[in-house]
Order: C-alpha cells, then sequence, then structure tokens
C-alpha cells in the first residue's frame, strides 16, 4: 500500500509499513516512523490516518517527527 498526503508544511508519504516524513521547508530532511504494538503488528498507518482525522495532516506530521528517528 502506498499512500501519500502533502499540505504547503509536509510531505508524508506511507510506504512498506514506514511512515516518510519531510517538512516543506526542507525536502532532503527525511525522517521515518514504524510503530509495533505489544503484539508485534504494524500500527503506523492506523495510528497516522487516526491522528489525521483528529487533528489534522499538520499537527499530526509535527507529533509523528517528534518521536521518528532521524
Amino acid at each position: 500500500m502506498n499512500s501519500t498526503w502533502e499540505t504547503p508544511n509536509w510531505e508524508a508519504d506511507y510506504w512498506a509499513g514506514t511512515l516518510v516524513l519531510s517538512p516543506a521547508r526542507e525536502p532532503n530532511n527525511l525522517r521515518q516512523v514504524s510503530l509495533i504494538d505489544a503484539y508485534g503488528h504494524n500500527v503506523t498507518l492506523k495510528s497516522w490516518r487516526a491522528c489525521v482525522r483528529s487533528h489534522g495532516i499538520d499537527r499530526s506530521a509535527e507529533t509523528f517527527w517528534k518521536i521518528s528517528r532521524p
């Protein structure tokens, strides 16, 4: 599954279980997020979509950026 979300501030791509975030002001600064639950299941896309639905893309991207690895 491949999905892309874009705003004037952020670009987020989901591919192969990993969410890749890039701020629009620094397009070469990428971070990736992969969330695994207690049972070993990848819950990245489910968590991302829930966050976007409740808080919007910009705020979700900022939150996931903080928990990502450079």
